[in-house]
């Protein structure tokens, strides 16, 4: 999904983020990937640390990518992320690109908010780690934050937008969402016939 450009004149609430107490195992899991991308940021053995502080390690995100296809598989170690999720498979899940995006969200009340992405549930039941390694690692290099770039929620699940919570979530960052006013259920009934919104399998772009 593309960022959209908010309208100054919606409403909009920034909230404070805190960080949450996370479960032991969410918390495991963002302590040894902060941990991990320290190491590649600080170690000696990476000299090619970059400005602010930012780098690259491909091996890293190499075994990250390969550590599993996808990250709610039984034998994902990151499966706990995805406790909780509605069963949706990728190719059941509403794609929106800028414009119908704009046009749903004209229909709709909504707000948006810096939350931790440790308090979202995710819809969907399966994520592809591949994806998610590549957004970490455009956020390590300084390319692209996806933490910056909106996700859509409502009713405290993740409605589209998945593959970047997963990558703040590992981060442990805070992340921007555009907050639907509305239950889950409704916003997904919604967008299953709504013009312009588009499927993709598992591990398929969205160009």
């Amino acid at each position: 999904m593309s960022e959209i450009t908010i309208n100054p004149q919606e409403q909009t609430t920034q909230s404070s983020w805190m960080p949450s107490l996370k479960t032991l195992a969410w918390g495991a899991l963002a302590l040894g990937t902060i941990a991990a991308v320290g190491a590649i940021c600080y170690s000696t053995s990476f000299p090619e640390a970059e400005a602010g502080g930012m780098c690259t390690s491909s091996s890293y995100l190499k075994g990250l990518s390969e550590s599993t296809v996808d990250l709610c598989s039984d034998s994902s170690p990151y499966n706990s992320m995805c406790i909780g999720n509605l069963g949706f498979t990728r190719s059941m899940m509403p794609q929106l690109n800028t414009s119908t995006l704009e046009m749903y969200l004209a229909e709709k009340a909504w707000v948006k908010e810096l939350v931790d992405p440790s308090n979202l549930t995710p819809v969907q039941s399966e994520m592809s780690m591949p994806s998610i390694a590549g957004m970490i690692g455009s956020w390590m290099k300084g390319v692209w934050d996806p933490c910056q770039s909106p996700i859509l929620s409502a009713d405290g699940y993740v409605i589209d937008g998945h593959h970047r919570w997963a990558a703040c979530a590992l981060l442990d960052r805070p992340m921007t969402i555009l907050n639907i006013q509305d239950t889950a259920q409704n916003v997904l009934s919604e967008l299953a016939n709504f013009n312009g919104v588009f499927s993709l399998a598992l591990g398929q772009p969205n160009l």
